[in-house]
């Protein structure tokens, strides 16, 4: 008998397998805290997850499952920007200025740092 390879690393459930794939799968490899609550897994989790190399921690509130390459997508930098920015419940956030014209390739400047854009009320 076949099994996954990702179940023979990872030693959970199937259910809690599938739905860390779904989220990465809608997220580029990323599973943001916010949306594995959402699935039901708790941060909690995810943490044990990422203490035993299941998952990478990429920023407060983000992790990342291994089996999606970082390079995978050229928007995968800003994908774990705008994670990051809504980590835990954060505000909305847009790549904007600099990076946003990056993004669309209207310009060829190639910023040193992500620029974010948030609501004027928001605390970060």
């Amino acid at each position: 008998m076949h099994t996954s390879p990702l179940r023979d690393n990872m030693h959970m459930p199937n259910s809690l397998i599938k739905e860390i794939m779904n989220i990465a799968e809608e997220h580029e490899g990323l599973v943001p805290c916010v949306a594995a609550k959402e699935a039901g897994i708790s941060a909690s989790a995810l943490v044990k997850m990422a203490r035993r190399g299941r998952l990478e921690r990429i920023a407060r509130g983000v992790y990342r499952l291994p089996l999606f390459p970082a390079s995978s997508s050229k928007y995968s930098d800003y994908h774990e920007v705008i994670a990051w920015a809504r980590a835990g419940h954060g505000p909305p956030a847009v790549i904007s200025h600099e990076s946003a014209l990056a993004l669309y390739g209207i310009s060829d400047v190639l910023p040193a740092k992500f620029h974010i854009t948030i609501p004027k009320n928001s605390r970060f």
